[in-house]
């Protein structure tokens, strides 16, 4: 079986902003992507994630999109950040992650979003890693602030510091078969653990609510002194759903108040 692999990069000047990145690396541009006749789906991402030496906390986001994207776009929660403005040390990280996207012949668009404090001036470069397998599934997510320790909040942004409904099952679909969890987590004294919630609204999902455990972060006294990267985690399930009908995703941070820490989760429908 052939493979085919895509990269690009680019700087992302302020949060909760959409960036389509061109970059080839080395200064240059590159139009996108051209998804040729017999790929079927993006089955990996690779995500490097370079943070500027800002206080912030947030979450990084991918997007496909384009005409070689039949479901419109496809959004992936993939990591969370954290720092304080005065690190000691730099955390460098490389998110990879598995994926069944389907595509088809057309241009692939590769998007970056870093969801929430504003990290200065990072860089990102993401590369898609195509095949000749048919992809089945839609991904979709939803991210936001959560405030309150020990409290359920509902997310409802995309990334844009917007709010939208709770998420529509897509026609078609038949299980949610993962739940992707990214945290930035606050910058604070104590140790949090972080947890993903999905309602059934008007029989959603016949089996009822869902619950799914998340990261978890420690923090000695005072504030974080570095900057870190946490990978999103993934729960793997197959939790029977209505097509056209509605969930609500929520997420909680539980234990020491680690101030407001960005979450975001993406639910995989397949």
């Amino acid at each position: 079986m052939s493979t085919l692999h895509a990269m690009r990069e680019g700087q992302c000047a302020a949060s909760d902003t959409w960036y389509k990145l061109t970059g080839d690396g080395a200064g240059g541009t590159l139009n996108d992507f051209i998804v040729p006749s017999g790929i079927g789906r993006a089955y990996r991402l690779s995500v490097s994630v370079g943070l500027a030496n800002t206080a912030a906390t947030g979450t990084v986001l991918v997007k496909l999109a384009g005409t070689a994207v039949p479901h419109g776009s496809e959004t992936i929660a993939v990591a969370g950040y954290t720092g304080n403005g005065n690190a000691t040390t730099l955390a460098m990280d490389n998110v990879e992650m598995l994926i069944d996207a389907p595509l088809q012949p057309g241009t692939l668009e590769i998007w970056g979003c870093y969801s929430g404090g504003d990290s200065g001036t990072p860089e990102l470069m993401i590369g898609v890693d195509m095949d000749e397998k048919k992809g089945s599934a839609w991904y979709i997510t939803r991210e936001g602030q959560t405030g309150t320790a020990d409290s359920w909040t509902t997310l409802a942004g995309t990334g844009t510091g917007d709010t939208n409904n709770d998420p529509v099952v897509p026609t078609g679909a038949s299980n949610i078969v993962s739940v992707i969890h990214a945290v930035g987590p606050g910058i604070a004294a104590g140790a949090a653990t972080y947890g993903a919630r999905l309602l059934s609204i008007s029989g959603s999902m016949p089996s009822g609510d869902q619950y799914f455990v998340g990261p978890s972060n420690t923090a000695g006294a005072g504030t974080i002194a570095d900057i870190a990267i946490m990978r999103g985690k993934m729960n793997v399930c197959q939790i029977p759903v209505k097509g056209g009908t509605q969930i609500r995703v929520q997420a909680v941070m539980s234990g020491a108040d680690q101030g407001t820490p960005e979450q975001a989760i993406t639910v995989v429908f397949a």
